[in-house]
């Protein structure tokens, strides 16, 4: 089933059963898109340890932001905390907010939070 995507042109799923990852979150589907916040090309999309992210989500343009405890998706630019700070341990990744110091996570209903005090315990 052909979608339309905001540049104009048409991604097709040849399949109704496909899992696999999307074309859309490929890195070069996106080299020509300006970052809003240094107007240069992206040079990555990969987490990497000792590094700080903003986590946006392509569809949306909304930035993983920590306000008031929750995390929700807001504008960037806005209020609340929207850096990440990338940390591995055991050979997995996590993310930790700069301003609070807690890790990313879900609950058990599947909703994101920032409450862990350790990554990957």
């Amino acid at each position: 089933m052909p979608s339309e995507r905001s540049d104009g042109s048409s991604t097709t799923y040849t399949s109704p059963d496909y899992l696999g990852t999307p074309p859309e979150t490929v890195m070069s589907d996106h080299m020509d898109d300006k970052t809003p916040f240094t107007h240069s090309k992206p040079t990555s999309s990969v987490p990497w340890p000792k590094s700080t992210f903003i986590i946006r989500c392509v569809s949306t343009g909304r930035v993983i932001t920590l306000l008031d405890g929750q995390v929700q998706l807001g504008s960037p630019g806005g209020r609340g905390s929207i850096h990440w700070a990338c940390v591995e341990t055991k050979g997995w990744l996590g993310f930790r907010n700069v301003v609070c110091g807690k890790f990313l996570g879900h609950a058990e209903s599947g909703m994101l939070r920032c409450t862990a005090g350790n990554h990957c315990m």
